[in-house]
């Protein structure tokens, strides 16, 4: 990953197809991983040839006699799934059927390699997967039912359920009829080596409330409500990080799908999301005075103790669950409003960047829950366009535009990690598209500042980086910058036009060989909807654009 991609690359593909040719099991088993291993750093390039590896590789991989090959197929189709996206998604019907056939493996290794990738690959498939599941679930469900199935697979067996949820969304419900009670089961699992199969049923069920049962009520009402119980007692009286993880995600998903009927759990539950996140904070303060470690991370100016990896998701799932109750069940959290923000804003200055993450991003649902209480549950319909039709609250506004962007413009601007920077660009758009240009409209110019140092590449973050490898990061970034200019354009038209034009160059500045053609396709179709939303913009620049 640290050479060259546009030279390195062809030599790898070259000896990658002498090698699949050998007859030499062991060498066409390194070809596939060495496929896989490649496409981390050179997606655009593999994703050129994706047609050529499928047709004629990943297809006979699948389906060979060598358990090596197979597990070795599934690592090659796991990176595709992760860097591939969506290009990855049209050969669905190439690899869903193989994937199937190998969970049938009696190779335990072999069987756990197989339901990995199905966890993978089918999460992102929408509902393309729903064709799938009449002969996908059973064999699924089948291995999580049998007692000889290794505690891997069975976790992973769980997990790719739980993708299937998320991809089929409302079609799912046929099979979440049958499947509930089996995980309602695995929630009665108390023996401390298996309650990771506990924790991932509970995942299960909160995917299958998050995204499949908006319209059918009754699947909560009539299966799932009655485990309601057993997952809160997990969440209060088991001590094991995973488990209160799902169990979070579990009730703010309850939320999300009850509204302000979730009443009657709310004030245990933030009791226990701000006991979990005071705990683990005053943990990590403790580790660091009693082991005296030192610095362990390059996040300078940040509070900098490590601690547990499980105990941060769950630390990141107790705060997002602060915001997404705020913004299921905005009326009723009113009496919370003021210790949730002290909470966040706390959090936004964590080590972690996960934590900071979720914690701005509840920042964020704050806001929208504020704008919701002020319209009785929902936010009042907006107009596009400057200058803006009607005005929030003064409370809200203050809200937005002294704490909200205080903080995000901060962690664009001086967060050393990239991955917050590019999702506190996503936060700004996000809270445009729910509330509206009174979300943005007085502190435009502040954005369009922050947006300049990203395309100039002076954020903190964008500062570090180093190396051809991190150009495709950088990439990510400069992508949300300009999908952000866009809505703005979007949600205030002509009347942002000035500072736009502020912009633009440095947009066009990215259009040309030296990028990824992805990169150059999504800029040019941004500069083509800035023209439909800013019609000036067209008649002013048209000629210069084209």
């Amino acid at each position: 990953m640290l050479l060259p991609k546009k030279k390195s690359y062809p030599a790898y593909k070259k000896y990658v197809e002498q090698m699949f040719k050998s007859d030499d099991l062991e060498v066409v088993e390194a070809a596939f991983l060495i496929v896989g291993a490649v496409t981390e750093g050179c997606a655009e390039y593999v994703k050129r040839d994706l047609k050529f590896y499928i047709e004629q590789y990943i297809d006979n991989g699948l389906t060979h006699n060598s358990l090596e090959i197979r597990r070795a197929t599934c690592y090659a189709i796991n990176q595709f799934a992760q860097y591939l996206q969506p290009d990855i998604l049209i050969w669905h019907s190439k690899i869903i059927p193989g994937l199937i056939k190998i969970l049938e493996d009696k190779d335990p290794d072999g069987l756990t390699s197989a339901v990995i990738t199905v966890e993978i690959f089918c999460l992102e498939m929408n509902e393309s997967i729903v064709k799938y599941l009449e002969e996908l679930l059973p064999k699924l469900i089948q291995i999580v039912d049998q007692d000889s199935t290794p505690l891997a697979a069975k976790r992973h067996a769980i997990l790719s359920i739980s993708s299937c949820a998320e991809a089929a969304e409302g079609k799912f419900v046929p099979y979440a009829k049958e499947l509930i009670p089996l995980l309602g089961q695995l929630l009665n699992i108390t023996d401390v080596q298996h309650l990771e199969i506990r924790a991932v049923a509970t995942s299960c069920l909160a995917s299958i409330v998050g995204h499949c049962i908006d319209d059918a009520p009754e699947v909560f009402n009539d299966l799932i409500a009655q485990y309601v119980p057993e997952i809160l007692k997990g969440l209060k009286e088991i001590d094991h990080p995973i488990l209160r993880e799902f169990s979070f995600t579990f009730f703010f998903s309850m939320a999300s799908f009850m509204g302000e009927n979730f009443k009657d759990y709310m004030e245990e539950l933030l009791r226990l999301a701000n006991k979990a996140i005071d705990t683990i904070r005053a943990a990590a303060l403790d580790k660091n005075e009693n082991d005296d470690l030192e610095a362990d991370s390059d996040e300078e100016g940040l509070e900098n103790v490590m601690v547990n990896e499980n105990l941060i998701e769950e630390m990141a799932a107790a705060i997002k669950c602060l915001g997404e109750i705020a913004k299921a069940c905005p009326k009723q959290f009113a009496p919370y409003y003021k210790g949730a923000v002290e909470q966040l804003l706390k959090s936004t200055e964590h080590y972690h960047a996960q934590v900071r993450m979720q914690a701005m991003i509840g920042l964020q649902n704050i806001a929208i829950a504020l704008a919701k209480a002020e319209g009785d549950g929902k936010v009042i319909p907006f107009k596009r366009g400057l200058p803006l039709q009607r005005k929030y609250n003064e409370d809200i506004e203050e809200f937005i535009f002294i704490i909200f962007y205080e903080k995000v413009l901060f962690l664009i601007e001086d967060d050393p990690n990239i991955d917050m920077v590019r999702g506190a660009v996503e936060c700004i758009g996000e809270l445009l598209i729910e509330l509206g240009p009174g979300a943005v409209y007085q502190k435009l110019e502040r954005i369009v500042e922050a947006l300049e140092l990203i395309f100039n590449n002076e954020t903190t973050a964008q500062q570090k980086l180093y190396g051809e490898d991190d150009e495709e990061i950088n990439g990510e970034i400069l992508t949300s910058a300009t999908e952000l200019a866009e809505q703005i354009a979007k949600y205030c038209g002509d009347e942002f036009l000035p500072l736009f034009e502020k912009l633009m160059p440095l947009i066009v500045s990215f259009i040309g060989p030296d990028y990824p053609e992805d990169d150059v396709a999504q800029i040019v179709g941004v500069l083509g909807q800035c023209c439909k939303h800013m019609p000036t913009l067209a008649k002013k620049k048209g000629y210069e654009i084209l």
